[in-house]
């Protein structure tokens, strides 16, 4: 359906192209931070962090702030009807997280107007001008995704929920198995490959929790460095990775966990807690094994570490009205196999 011309807010009743009258409007402070990803080539992103992130060209980063800053102010110039602003504040910074570089622009004013597209403009052009600094290098740069994280003032504020990663947890040698978990195969691969698989579909990208040379195929893995810890270690090199990320982690010993229960958790998660996690068949408890961690739990984990404690569901019941529990959609989803007994009746299930 085409839309009535008087409909549009820059057009007048003539269909005349023209800037929306704020006059009426309340000054208040406003601010929006928008993120940029570049990607690079393995061979290029070890290049620039050798170099102290100098190109042929010269400083990648100091001359991309510059340019981004430029565009911030020239925004009006650009985009046809925004409003000139008075900027108060423009402030860049940046990530580097495996073969990607962030590049956060954040902007503020007080005024009767946003600032969206003057962060958009900034992240954007810092964005392109780290390419044009880095093309002599490679033309395989890519600019992977330019979005709002988060606007203040006006009408309504937005938050950008934190993007989701996966973590499969490898674990380790089962006494009672007499087998590691991780490679034990009940879809006909590996489970803990299996795991990762599914956990590849629902998020921004997966990993798997292991320890160094304990799977004898290639995947993004995070390898312990203490010995002990249990899932613990694993979720807090997690975080290490992608500290503003949030993490669905998952055991490799669940097999009869599906898409559709991920997918549940996933579309129910609540970025406003610390962690969403399913209560437990029987008791009810909360299950920390198949559960998303906000970026904000990294410190609580963290502070139980250093103090020893190491059971992940004792935080989450300690956290109480800080987790959101769902309930299970598939009763028997999270069953696990912890010994022969488990296994065979598992196996079963399959048949």
């Amino acid at each position: 359906m085409t839309p009535d011309a008087n409909s549009f807010t820059h057009l007048d009743d003539a269909g005349t192209p023209r800037m929306v009258d704020i006059t009426e409007k309340t000054v208040s402070a406003r601010s929006a931070t928008v993120r940029a990803r570049i990607w690079f080539p393995t061979e290029v992103m070890a290049a620039l962090n050798d170099g102290g992130w100098n190109a042929p060209k010269g400083p990648v980063l100091h001359t991309a702030v510059i340019a981004g800053t430029q565009a911030v102010k020239k925004t009006p110039d650009l985009i046809p009807f925004c409003h000139p602003l008075p900027i108060e504040g423009c402030k860049f910074e940046h990530r580097i997280e495996g073969n990607e570089l962030e590049i956060r622009c954040r902007v503020k004013i007080t005024h009767k107007t946003g600032v969206e597209m003057e962060a958009f403009t900034g992240a954007t052009v810092a964005a392109l001008t780290v390419i044009d600094m880095c093309k002599a290098l490679s033309h395989e740069i890519e600019i992977r995704d330019v979005v709002l994280l988060q606007k203040q003032g006006g009408k309504r504020d937005v938050q950008r929920a934190p993007e989701l990663r996966g973590l499969a947890l490898a674990g380790g040698m089962s006494k009672r198995m007499g087998s590691d978990k991780a490679l034990m195969a009940y879809h006909g691969e590996p489970q803990v490959l299996h795991v990762f698989r599914l956990l590849q579909d629902c998020t921004e990208d997966a990993w798997v929790s292991c320890r160094e040379g304990q799977l004898p195929f290639e995947v993004p893995q995070l390898h312990d460095r203490k010995v002990g810890r249990g899932p613990m270690e694993g979720m807090l090199r997690a975080f290490e990775r992608s500290p503003n990320s949030a993490w669905l982690v998952v055991a490799c010993d669940l097999p009869l966990l599906t898409p559709q229960v991920l997918s549940h958790l996933v579309t129910h998660r609540n970025p406003k807690k610390l962690a969403t996690a399913y209560r437990a068949k029987g008791n009810g408890l909360p299950e920390p094994l198949c559960a998303i961690y906000e970026p904000e739990m990294a410190d609580v984990l963290r502070e139980w570490a250093e103090a020893e404690r190491r059971c992940p569901r004792k935080i989450l019941i300690t956290l109480e009205d800080q987790v959101e529990l769902l309930d299970l959609p598939d009763a028997d989803a999270l069953d696990n196999a912890n010994a022969p007994e488990d296994l065979k009746r598992l196996k079963e299930k399959f048949s």
